[in-house]
């Protein structure tokens, strides 16, 4: 097996094939009662751990601290939220010592729900009822716990109503490169949260500061149905000139196995996922095939400073776990390839490093660990030498199985006609491309041969064409390729035609051509023929007699045969064969067909 990393692939002339993807930072000037409540959860953290009575509590309130931690990262609504809930569960709750608690297996299970792919809505029953089966192992709050819990409750609430540090950068980010003084651009961008709460605070403060107005800003969360779902990715996925929209605000529910590279490469992390599958997951959305910018750009928030020569900031306060997040995005960009085997190291070690376990990154082992594995994926890589041979390969097939685009069209052109349908009308589009509208058909059968021809956002009704190159890059042509439904239609009618009887088949292996004069200087016709006759010991030989031309009788001159094919006795039996069919060279098969038929 040889594997193929995106910065391998070449284009002939040896630039990218891919586009180049830069994770960068956006600074942010955290208020001094921002960096306060990270360090009052830091501390709450700390008593809660101190305490511990046992594995399932320990295991219990690492869980309801990493869920605090995150939310906090990512805004005061989600962060409020959660805390909410942890402190009802926590004061209603009593460490039970009968057989209802909860053992460390049933939390281990009730925990892991939360990775399961739910929509947004489940995910957030299922957090909640992870916090209070948590809740069931904890003891009392402490004095200091319960003044901490108090003051963060104090802050969540007064922070979710106006802009926080973060959101007004994002906010100055969107007005500097979305709509720089007032107006909007082209550029788009994709601003991915893990949270649903955090979407909906997100959305009313762009709102309310007209970046909502005319459809420019939209959502995409697991809760859509798949109407709504590809009805905003078709809005987004459509050239800027003709559609609107240009911030699309998306959690991770929404974000697997969606395409959104047509026209936008940037996209802006709203907080630094501790999983870095789920980090990849989100920057395959616009770093992939398709990309046509040169540069995926990817952003992440840190402290101001972070790019100053000053020290590093101190692991535990803000800028510090900011700093650590940061620096384990920009090692999953660079170890993409190793990601199955060091990616579960770095989510690890993450989890340590906000809990206050952990300091620095270390993923040199898990690194020389996965070389072995590199190097036997990386075998043969001549990329180059590979492309062209694997590119004349398909061109051969292409000229063998005579998929040229003029025979396509002539096969659809030709059903149409066998069939009683109105034909393909020649229309002219942008560029000046060669394209076909295909009629309303006149019987309900040809009916299927019109899906997917209306754009999902437009809803226009898009020409065809048969050149796969004429359509690469656009979307307001269709390719009418081999498996197309129309095109499909139309081989399984010639297909008929071709092996129906002779007193009702409407077509032959006959075709007519005109050429200039200087190539012929009479009427000519050109046949093939094949003689199949069984050989002595049972195997089948074909026989190719030899093609020349019969010149037609008149006033050109006298007729002038081809070599017969003389009679061959062969088997036991002496039977005799004589070819069954006379192909006429230029119209022998049906693009696909490798021979014609006997």
């Amino acid at each position: 097996m040889v594997r193929r990393l995106k910065s391998e692939v070449k284009n002939w002339d040896g630039s990218d094939h891919f586009a180049k993807r830069l994770p960068l930072p956006i600074e942010v000037p955290y208020t001094t009662a921002e960096k306060r409540i990270h360090s009052a959860l830091q501390e709450y953290t700390r008593l809660r751990s101190a305490a511990y009575r046992d594995a399932t509590e320990q295991y219990a309130t690492e869980f309801v601290l990493k869920l605090l931690k995150k939310r906090l990262f990512s805004s005061p609504q989600a962060f409020a939220d959660t805390l909410a809930k942890h402190e009802q569960s926590v004061r209603s709750s009593r460490r039970k010592t009968v057989i209802a608690q909860p053992s460390l297996r049933l939390l281990q299970r009730e925990f892991d729900r939360i990775e399961e792919e739910f929509d947004d809505e489940e995910e957030q029953e299922s957090t909640n009822d992870a916090v209070l089966a948590a809740a069931q192992t904890f003891r009392p709050l402490a004095g200091e716990e319960e003044r901490l819990l108090g003051e963060m409750r104090t802050w969540a609430e007064r922070a979710s109503a106006p802009l926080d540090s973060k959101a007004a950068r994002l906010i100055a980010w969107l007005e500097e490169t979305i709509r720089p003084r007032g107006q909007w651009s082209n550029e788009r961008v994709i601003i991915f949260t893990e949270y649903r709460a955090t979407q909906n605070w997100l959305y009313g403060i762009l709102a309310n500061r007209g970046f909502a107005s005319n459809d420019r800003l939209m959502m995409l969360h697991g809760s859509l149905d798949s109407v709504d779902r590809e009805r905003i990715k078709a809005a987004f996925q459509f050239d800027p000139a003709g559609s609107p929209v240009r911030i699309l605000l998306a959690t991770d529910a929404a974000s697997e196995g969606i395409d959104l590279q047509n026209h936008c490469h940037r996209l802006i992390h709203y907080e630094i996922p501790w999983n870095p599958n789920r980090m990849e997951q989100r920057n395959g959305r616009i770093d992939r095939h398709g990309q046509r910018a040169k540069e995926v750009l990817v952003y992440h928030f840190v402290g101001q400073g972070y790019n100053s020569a000053a020290p590093a900031a101190k692991p535990g306060d803000l800028e510090g776990d900011l700093e650590f997040l940061m620096r384990a995005a920009v090692k999953i960009n660079t170890i993409r390839e190793d990601l199955g085997k060091v990616g579960p190291v770095i989510a690890e070690q993450v989890e340590e490093a906000m809990l206050g376990k952990r300091r620095q990154l270390d993923t040199d082992r898990a690194e020389r660990d996965a070389e072995p594995v590199r190097r036997l994926l990386k075998f043969e890589r001549d990329l180059r030498t590979q492309v062209e041979r694997l590119a004349g390969q398909i061109q051969e097939t292409r000229r063998e199985l005579r998929l040229a685009p003029e025979n396509i069209h002539s096969v659809v052109r030709i059903a149409l006609a066998l069939a009683g349908q109105p034909p393909l009308m020649p229309v002219a589009v942008e560029g000046g491309l060669r394209t076909y509208r295909v009629p309303e058909f006149r019987e309900p059968s040809w009916a299927p041969c019109l899906e997917g021809l209306r754009h999902p956002h437009t809803q226009e009704v898009r020409p065809i064409v048969f050149d796969p190159e004429l359509a690469k890059g656009r979307d307001d042509v269709v390719l009418a390729h081999l498996n197309h439904r129309l095109v499909q239609m139309c081989l399984r009618l010639l297909r008929t035609e071709i092996w129906a009887p002779p007193d009702v088949r409407k077509i032959h292996r006959v075709a007519a051509r005109i050429v200039p004069n200087r190539v012929l200087d009479a009427p000519a016709v050109i046949a093939h023929a094949r003689l199949v006759a069984p050989a002595r010991r049972g195997d089948c030989r074909r026989r190719t007699g030899p093609r020349r031309p019969i010149h037609a009788a008149g006033s050109h001159g006298s007729q002038e045969r081809p070599c017969r094919a003389t009679r061959h006795r062969a088997g036991r039996g002496g039977q005799t064969t004589f070819p069954s069919r006379l192909a006429a060279t230029g119209h022998a098969a049906l693009p696909g067909s490798r021979r014609p038929p006997e």
